[in-house]
C-alpha cells in the first residue's frame, strides 16, 4: 500500500492515501508494525504524516494503551514533536482522559531532566485527578523537601514546570510540616519559590493538626498564629503568613469562604485582617489546590458572584481577585478579561485591572508579553495600574532579584516607566527592613530616572 499511495500524481490523493495507510496500521495495534510500515513509504516528506494519523487513530478509537502507544509511534519518528502535539489536539477534541502514571527516580538519573519529566505528566492532564499532590509526594520521598523545592527554583522557566508549581510547594510545605511538626522549622527552608506556596502550605498543615487536639477553638486562635511583624526577618515574610492563613482557612473549612473570612475577621489590625482576606479569596477565585473540588462560592453562569452579595467590608479585595476568576473563564483571553472588569462597580476596576497585571506572572514568562498584554487594556490609566500589578507580582516571585523588574520596566512605554520604578521600590521595602538596603537595590537600576522614582517611595 506505501508504494500505491508513493506513486500518485496528486498530493491530495497522496494525502488521502498516507492517511487511510496510518489507520489500518493502527487497526494492528502493533507500534512495531506501525513504525515499520510507515517507514516504507518511499517518499520521507510522508512519512511523519502516516506516522500521526496512526497515533492519531490510536487516541480515536481508544485503543487500549492507546496513550503510551500513540507516544511510542510519535517518538520512533523524527520530528516527533509535531506528532505528539497533534496527539494532544486530538486528546483535547476527543476529551479523552490519559492515565497518570509516573516513574522512578533512577539511579544517577539528572534531577533537572527528571522533575521537569514529572511536572510534564500533571501538565499534559491539566492536573486532573489530584495529580500536582500525587507528583508533589513522588518528589519529597525521593529527592526532599528543600532539594525539591531548588529544583522548582531552577527550573521554573520551563512552561511544566512555571504553570503549577505554586500547587506542588503547597502539598510539599504541608508534607514537611507533618514530619517537622514546627512552623518556625519549615519556614526556615521556605522561600519565595513559586510565589510563595511553602508558607501557605505550612500553615494549611498547622491548622489541619490543631483542628484534631481536644479543645482547640478554631476561632479564638486563629489570630495568634502569625504572632507580630517583629518575629520576622522580612515584612514580605510576616505578609505571607497572614495571606496563608486565608487559604489556610478555606482549607481547614473546606472551602467556606464566608466562614474563613469570619476567621480573618478575629486578627485585630485592619491591614493585617486584609492580607487574610487576600488568601482566602484567591483560593475561592483560583484555587491553589482544589481545581478537582470548585467553590460554591463560584457560579458560571453568574462571573460576579460572591463579590455582587458580599458586605461592603470585603468588596474591594473580593473584587480584585475575582479578576482571577475572569481569567480562568475566559481562558486568559484578556481582551474579554477587561470587558468583564468594565462590567464590575467602577470603585472597584482598579484592583479588577491590578490583578489583570498579577496573573502576567503566572500565565507567561515571556516578559514582552506581559508587556503587550497590558497594553491591551483600554485607557493609559488602565495600562498603568496593569503594569503596577505585574512588578507587585513579580516582587513577589522572586524575591531578592531585581533583574526581572528591572527588565520589565526597561520594556514598558515611557508613559508607564514613572508607576514601573516607583511599585519597584515599594515591593523592595517588604523585602527588608533597612531602607538602606532597599537604596542599594533601587540603585541596581541602570536608568537615573528610574533609580530616582524607585527611591522617592522609600
Amino acid at each position: 500500500m506505501a508504494s500505491i499511495c508513493s506513486s500518485s500524481d496528486s498530493k491530495l490523493i497522496k494525502q488521502a492515501c498516507i492517511d487511510a495507510l496510518g489507520f489500518s496500521l493502527a487497526s494492528t495495534l502493533d507500534v512495531a508494525q506501525i513504525v515499520i510500515g510507515c517507514q516504507s513509504i518511499q517518499d520521507p516528506s510522508y512519512i511523519l504524516e502516516c506516522a500521526k494519523s496512526a497515533a492519531g487513530e490510536l487516541v480515536f478509537q481508544e485503543a487500549p494503551n492507546w496513550d503510551e502507544k500513540s507516544k511510542q509511534v510519535c517518538n520512533s519518528f523524527e520530528g516527533n514533536k509535531e506528532c505528539l502535539d497533534h496527539v494532544n489536539r486530538l486528546v483535547s477534541e476527543y476529551k479523552r482522559v490519559r492515565k497518570i502514571t509516573f516513574a522512578p527516580l533512577k539511579q544517577n538519573e539528572d534531577f533537572n531532566e527528571y522533575i521537569k519529566s514529572q511536572m510534564n505528566v500533571c501538565y499534559q492532564t491539566n492536573g486532573r485527578d489530584g495529580c500536582y499532590k500525587q507528583v508533589a509526594q513522588l518528589l519529597y520521598d525521593q529527592i526532599g523537601f528543600s532539594k525539591t523545592l531548588q529544583l522548582l527554583k531552577d527550573n521554573e522557566q520551563y512552561p511544566e514546570v512555571f504553570a503549577r508549581c505554586h500547587e506542588v510547594t503547597h502539598y510539599l510545605s504541608r508534607f514537611e510540616y507533618d514530619a517537622q511538626k514546627s512552623i518556625p522549622k519549615v519556614y526556615a527552608k521556605c522561600d519565595s519559590t513559586c510565589h510563595g506556596g511553602c508558607y501557605h502550605g505550612t500553615l494549611e498543615a498547622y491548622l489541619r493538626e490543631q483542628q484534631t487536639r481536644p479543645n482547640f477553638n478554631l476561632a479564638s486562635s486563629f489570630a495568634s498564629v502569625c504572632k507580630s511583624p517583629s518575629d520576622y526577618q522580612k515584612p514580605l515574610e510576616f505578609n505571607e503568613c497572614l495571606h496563608g492563613m486565608g487559604h489556610a482557612a478555606m482549607f481547614v473549612t473546606d472551602m467556606e469562604l464566608l466562614e474563613s473570612l469570619k476567621l480573618c475577621d478575629t486578627i485585630p489590625k485592619l491591614e493585617h485582617r486584609e492580607r487574610c482576606y487576600t488568601g482566602a479569596f484567591m483560593e475561592n477565585s483560583s484555587s491553589s489546590t482544589s481545581f478537582d473540588h470548585i467553590s460554591k462560592y463560584i457560579k458560571a453562569d453568574d462571573p460576579f458572584y460572591p463579590c455582587n452579595a458580599m458586605e461592603e467590608k470585603y468588596q474591594p479585595l473580593c473584587w480584585q481577585y475575582q479578576s482571577s476568576y475572569f481569567a480562568i473563564l475566559n481562558n486568559q483571553n484578556w481582551p474579554q478579561v477587561t470587558k468583564m472588569c468594565l462590567q464590575i462597580p467602577i470603585a472597584y476596576q482598579d484592583r479588577c485591572f491590578r490583578t489583570i497585571g498579577t496573573n502576567q506572572v503566572g500565565f507567561t514568562t515571556n516578559l514582552s508579553l506581559m508587556k503587550d498584554n497590558c497594553e491591551m487594556m483600554p485607557t493609559d490609566h488602565f495600562k498603568d495600574v496593569c503594569v503596577g500589578g505585574v512588578i507587585s507580582s513579580l516582587a513577589y516571585r522572586f524575591v531578592g532579584d531585581p533583574q526581572k523588574m528591572i527588565d520589565f520596566c526597561q520594556l514598558v512605554n515611557d508613559d508607564f516607566k514613572e508607576t514601573c520604578y516607583k511599585q519597584m521600590g515599594t515591593a523592595f521595602l517588604e523585602w527588608t527592613t533597612s531602607k538602606d538596603q532597599a537604596l542599594a537595590i533601587c540603585q541596581q537600576i541602570p536608568n537615573p530616572k528610574g533609580v530616582s522614582w524607585c527611591i522617592l517611595v522609600l
